[in-house]
């Protein structure tokens, strides 16, 4: 595996550029399906602007919180927050957060766009889960069956133990998922979208934490803590949808 590759003098990380990798071939996916309706186009492109720069707060600010609830020490300073790394629980509430707000203001239409539109956000997962393991970071438990996963020195603290490539697992899952929303949402039932995916993500991720390296074991993972909020808060999402349908 490599962390980084060179271009010239420049030294670019893998996974920064497959995480901008995935954002432009789901930008140019959009644009396709966008190509006879340029307002939902523009509104993407909104959304993509407003809730990606929220997703990006959420991410960091729960990746933060996590390690003060940790007894890490790390406090909540910009200098922190520009260092720490990002929790992607964090950065789904800080876009689905700032993406309802935005489409409430501007009066979209939001399923409309849902049907259109989140089945990129689990295809850009999995382009970014392929970074993940490029670059070494959410690293599996250990372990020597088939296609067990080697990091060189200084990559990570399981450098030169072969671990489970539980970020590949994650890529194929959430390509699975990304289809499973593309699918229902070209169906005649009208099922919450965001909700299902909430849910969905929740139950593989809370399965995979189990085969991610952890150092502190408890009762829960904090992954699994969060999946199960996800999971909670999707079910409330579709239940509160259901209900709609039937006092209409």
């Amino acid at each position: 595996m490599m962390s980084y590759f060179s271009v010239g003098t420049f030294n670019i990380p893998v996974y920064g550029f497959l995480a901008l990798m995935g954002t432009v071939v789901c930008n140019f996916i959009a644009m396709w399906i966008s190509r006879a309706d340029r307002e939902k186009w523009k509104n993407y492109c909104l959304i993509e602007m407003v809730a990606g720069t929220g997703a990006v707060f959420g991410a960091k600010a729960l990746t933060l919180l996590s390690d003060a609830v940790g007894g890490s020490g790390v406090g909540f300073t910009w200098e922190n927050f520009k260092e720490t790394g990002y929790s992607y629980y964090g950065g789904l509430a800080g876009f689905f957060f700032f993406a309802g707000i935005l489409i409430k203001i501007c009066s979209m239409d939001r399923k409309g766009l849902e049907k259109k539109f989140l089945f990129l956000l689990p295809l850009q997962h999995s382009l970014w889960k392929i970074g993940c393991l490029m670059g070494g970071c959410c690293y599996g438990i250990p372990y020597n069956g088939l296609l067990a996963v080697c990091y060189p020195e200084g990559v990570n603290e399981m450098a030169g133990i072969p671990v489970f490539p539980v970020q590949m697992l994650e890529a194929v899952l959430s390509l699975c998922l990304s289809g499973i929303i593309f699918a229902v949402s070209q169906g005649e039932k009208k099922i919450e979208l965001s909700g299902l995916f909430l849910v969905l993500y929740g139950l593989f991720r809370f399965w995979t934490e189990f085969l991610r390296y952890h150092e502190n074991a408890g009762f829960f993972y904090i992954g699994q803590k969060y999946s199960l909020v996800c999971i909670g808060a999707g079910l409330i999402w579709m239940y509160k949808n259901y209900r709609r349908k039937i006092e209409e």
